[in-house]
């Protein structure tokens, strides 16, 4: 193992010449098993030091025989640990720790950049481990690809890391379409992705961002509790643990009761279970209420597996009365972001006004021997409505029954005999509901 020892007299270990200075024809150079770290007697005094710097060459066509970085070893204060401008180079295996700290924030692990003008090609960036000594040893950029000045870039690939403790994990500026970030594990960085394009979106899907739930964005993933993302990252579907299991299996929401189409006159539960079978778990769940097709509550989180309470009235969740007038939907979503699709729903009847009944005889002056039809007509139809529900004054009544309308029925009054009496009171009492369970008043 040999150890490269540099101090601020000597900040670059190893570095190519550049095309302008004759180039270095360095195609199937094999940089490995070398430890780079800061003298631990003379420290260096402002800034860290360089690695690993290819320089552009004169030719880069390094395609059948590739260049190579691996399984190297870098500590102490850097500035950039390993940095290319050459194309066909695998910088993999790497362990990379800084003792940078916040009075100096300038340190780069990674670098990919080009100052010429050609393009830089097949780069890829593998089972690398990028960390602060501790967490307040931080990298500006965990890994950084472009300068901001039109670089141009082809097959660029950043896997299978694990980079953390950076304000940055990675940072692009250039060609961001043709960067691909997959199967990494950024923990603890300020900024996981920032991507500085302006234009092309970052292809970061299949990454774990240090929590089950994704990476932070504040509109793509609100409820995200991982490293944050800035905008044009491409981060779903996203690993939901470091071993990068993938969870793409919507959840399940069940309305159990009341019945669909039941009617219902006062504030009521609904019963929702919810269940999660792809692995990462339910995270939230919402519900949505319309009346009459308008919107009165709209999308709600709600505990899952639980009963939320609809309110009933002019003021309330269904406000419109009649069949099938409120409707409830509910959805469940785990911490992949999966929502379950379709929403579920259900529709209710709602009516909480009391019904009326009239009371008529087809003849009010009755005589010895006489009878007269007693006709009760309803608003509504009635449940259990029968004799019993009727006091009649100075004789009797016989069975109450419906006729072929439902909201009418019928019965026959006998006045009592030896009786002469100017006035007669047939009353329909309270007993009797509608098909809502709403009482009437008195008739």
């Amino acid at each position: 193992d040999p150890s490269i020892t540099t101090d601020s007299y000597g900040p670059v270990a190893i570095q190519t010449w550049t095309a302008v200075n004759s180039g270095t024809d360095i195609k199937g150079l094999n940089i490995h098993d070398n430890t780079f770290k800061e003298d631990d007697t003379n420290k260096l005094r402002d800034y860290g030091y360089y690695g690993i710097y290819l320089n552009l060459p004169t030719d880069d066509d390094a395609s059948s025989n590739r260049i190579a970085i691996k399984d190297n070893t870098f500590s102490g204060r850097i500035w950039r640990a390993i940095t290319t401008e050459h194309s066909y180079v695998d910088i993999r295996g790497n362990t990379i720790t800084a003792t940078n700290d916040d009075t100096w924030n300038y340190g780069k692990a990674i670098n990919v950049l080009q100052w010429g003008a050609n393009t830089i090609q097949s780069v890829n960036i593998s089972g690398n481990s990028i960390s602060g000594a501790t967490e307040s040893d931080a990298f500006l950029w965990g890994v950084t690809i472009g300068t901001g000045y039109t670089d141009s870039f082809s097959n660029i690939a950043v896997t299978s890391n694990t980079i953390s403790d950076s304000d940055i994990g990675l940072n692009v500026y250039d060609d961001a379409d043709q960067i691909t970030l997959s199967n990494n594990v950024l923990t603890s960085n300020t900024l996981a992705v920032d991507n500085n394009d302006g234009v092309a979106q970052l292809n970061a899907e299949n990454n774990y961002w240090g929590n089950v739930t994704g990476p932070y964005h504040a509109t793509s993933n609100p409820r995200g509790l991982g490293d944050s993302v800035s905008d044009n990252v491409d981060f779903k579907p996203w690993s939901i643990d470091e071993l990068h299991n993938i969870d793409t299996t919507n959840p399940t929401t069940t309305l159990n009761s009341p019945a669909s189409g039941s009617l219902q006159n006062l504030d009521f539960d609904v019963d929702i279970s919810d269940s999660d079978t792809g692995g990462a778990e339910l995270y939230y769940c919402e519900y949505q209420v319309k009346s009459n097709g308008t919107v009165t509550k709209d999308w709600t989180d709600r505990n899952c597996n639980d009963v939320v309470t609809l309110t009933v009235g002019a003021l309330g969740d269904c406000r419109d009365e009649g069949a099938n007038m409120c409707r409830i939907l509910a959805k469940a979503t785990d911490k992949a972001d999966n929502t379950g699709t379709p929403t579920q729903w259900r529709n209710f009847g709602i009516d909480w006004t009391a019904p009326t009944v009239a009371v008529t005889m087809d003849d009010d002056a009755l005589i010895v021997g006489e009878t007269s039809l007693v006709t009760f007509t309803f608003s509504e139809a009635p449940t259990d409505f029968d004799a019993t529900d009727v006091t009649v004054d100075n004789g009797e009544i016989g069975a109450v029954t419906v006729t072929v309308d439902p909201l009418v029925y019928t019965g026959t009054f006998t006045p009592n005999d030896d009786l002469e009496v100017d006035t007669n009171v047939i009353t329909a009492g309270t007993v009797w509901i509608d098909a809502a369970g709403n009482a009437p008043v008195d008739t």
